[in-house]
């Protein structure tokens, strides 16, 4: 987290700031997270639930006593914590009494870690033993060799556990200066095995990848073209003055710029232009061969001289996205606090004032998450190229029921099988908009959701332009009454009676498994406020129940409003 931008003191300075505040928690992202190893992890402990915060996630943190963290695995119970981190040093290893003895044999601490893997079920973020910076040599020989071959095992165990996440952090493989385990002043005056930077970079590493899991990569990036994507102001300067490319320095650093975005287009991230300048000089000058990115790599643009927070509000409502998926990129320190002023939402890097830091910055944020990527992902930005075939279908119907019944949509209900699964995963914790709950699930809890009396609903659909892919996804259960646990649908297809479609399917099994009622629960929040018009033209009631609806099966449900036809398999 830390760079030459940010200094130690002024980010506990924001942390303090940030902490003050009275924040309202969403007690869907509280978590339970458990340290064990580390030694004094009082600072780790607070800077890790600051950073969690701060990403929108509320963790309740414990830490073991004192020792190495192999000592306690034994001890872990099975499914009481979300996420367990385990800091490992070499410093676990030695004996007190003298350095060529171990604490315990190589061998022992291998049969702990495959013991504790074989039967835990919490996610878990290891590290592997760092190695010392003074040579070392013990019966069991050099301890950088020792070292080696535990860490060798660990990432065996890894490899072989299907069950559940575990993320290793390898602290050998980072620079030195910053990422350094043990700190010898700090270890002798406190007992902490990380000094007061390491702490900060490593509990935020820790924290992206823990949030990763339940905060979703940001859709959209909107990016300024002169002296952001390219050296120099297209607007003034005649064109083969422009820097970008192998000619030069400079150049390369933009090349990079743009070689970075194209690889995040290519990873399902929509990208979109907000510039001030002559539009058909900008957008000629993206013909240039120099550059890696392409008119065709943009889903829109905004190319004129109105203030830049307007244009990404257009493009906002274009694109129906979040803002708090939107990413702005501007190299100009008064646009990007012009943008921070009037949509605070939209996220805006402090990108300084070296092209060459502009990565490096934007990769601190932790905006985007690749761990997980579906095809629905991938084929973003050809689903919104088709999407404006739709809307000049839209401007030519003389009335909304024409153009949905040209569409000739279809919904189709499959089963969860290994090949969906991620994308079930993804839309679960990616959807804001059409989501009741808010709920985030963790691919584990979707797999054991999967009981007796309870059913995931997966929904796909395609029209005569394309196909859209999983877009909807349903948590019941039939124990009682049908109850929808949770029901999220993507904003691709809002306004297309998918969810009356999805509705009548619902009534359909509540019939079948003889039920009266289908109960619905709706934890309304900023984002989800549309949902409240669905509720009604769906046919829910409010019960005395606070955030309960119901459905009464003798009701009649209206299958004039549904323009999509209904498939199985």
């Amino acid at each position: 987290m830390m760079n030459k931008n940010n200094d130690y003191f002024s980010l506990i300075e924001k942390k303090n700031n940030f902490l003050k505040k009275k924040i309202k928690h969403n007690l869907n992202n509280t978590i339970n997270v458990k340290i064990l190893g580390g030694y004094t992890n009082n600072e780790i402990e607070d800077w890790l639930g600051y950073f969690l915060l701060t990403k929108g996630v509320h963790a309740k943190i414990d830490t073991s006593l004192w020792g190495p963290a192999y000592s306690d695995l034994n001890y872990v119970k099975k499914n009481k914590e979300d996420f367990l981190v385990i800091i490992n040093s070499w410093r676990d290893l030695l004996s007190d009494k003298s350095w060529f003895d171990l604490k315990i044999k190589p061998s022992e601490i291998n049969k702990i870690f495959e013991t504790f893997f074989g039967k835990i079920k919490s996610n878990v973020i290891i590290t592997l033993f760092d190695k010392p910076n003074i040579n070392i040599n013990t019966k069991y020989g050099n301890l950088e060799e020792v070292v080696d071959q535990i860490n060798f095992f660990i990432k065996k165990l890894k490899e072989n556990n299907k069950k559940n996440m575990i993320e290793i952090i390898d602290f050998d493989r980072r620079n030195e200066d910053e990422y350094e385990v043990t700190n010898f002043r700090d270890w002798y005056s406190f007992g902490k095995l990380f000094g007061l930077q390491q702490n900060v970079n490593f509990t935020n590493i820790i924290a992206n990848k823990i949030s990763n899991n339940y905060i979703p990569p940001k859709k959209l990036v909107i990016i300024d073209l002169d002296n952001t994507i390219w050296g120099g102001v297209i607007g003034d300067q005649v064109p083969s003055s422009i820097k970008i490319g192998d000619e030069s320095p400079e150049g390369r650093i933009f090349r990079d710029i743009q070689s970075y975005l194209k690889m995040l287009k290519l990873n399902g991230c929509l990208l979109a232009i907000v510039s001030k300048n002559e539009e058909k000089i900008a957008l000629n000058f993206l013909k240039d061969k120099r550059n890696t990115l392409k008119i065709s790599d943009f889903v829109t643009y905004r190319i004129n001289w109105e203030k830049k927070y307007k244009n990404i509000l257009s493009i906002k409502k274009d694109l129906n996205i979040g803002l708090d998926s939107i990413v702005f990129l501007d190299d100009n320190p008064s646009e990007r606090s012009e943008v921070m002023n009037f949509i605070p939402e939209v996220n805006v890097p402090d990108l300084g004032s070296s092209p060459e830091e502009y990565l490096n910055i934007i990769n601190l944020h932790n905006y985007f998450n690749f761990k997980n990527i579906s095809s629905e992902d991938k084929n973003r930005s050809s689903f919104y190229i088709v999407e404006k075939k739709r809307e000049k279908l839209k401007a030519k119907a003389s009335n909304y029921s024409q153009f949905l019944k040209s569409l000739n949509t279809s919904i189709n209900f499959i089963k969860l099988n290994s090949e969906n699964i991620d994308r079930v995963h993804q839309l679960t914790n990616k959807t804001n908009q059409f989501n009741f709950t808010s709920k985030r699930m963790q691919i584990s809890e979707i797999n054991k959701f999967k009981l007796k009396d309870k059913k995931i609903l997966i929904i796909s659909a395609k029209d005569k332009f394309g196909d859209y892919g999983i877009i909807s996804v349903v948590y019941i259960n039939v124990k009682k009454e049908l109850e929808i646990e949770n029901w999220l649908m993507s904003c691709r297809v809002f306004n297309k009676t998918i969810e009356h479609g999805i509705m009548k399917e619902l009534t359909k099994i509540a019939k079948k498994n003889k039920k009266t009622f289908i109960k619905l629960t709706y934890l309304k929040n900023d984002k989800n406020k549309i949902l409240e018009n669905v509720i009604k033209t769906l046919g829910f009631a409010k019960t005395k129940k606070k955030n309960k609806y119901i459905f009464n099966l003798k009701k009649k449900f209206d299958m004039n409003k549904i323009y999509c036809r209904i498939l199985h398999g």
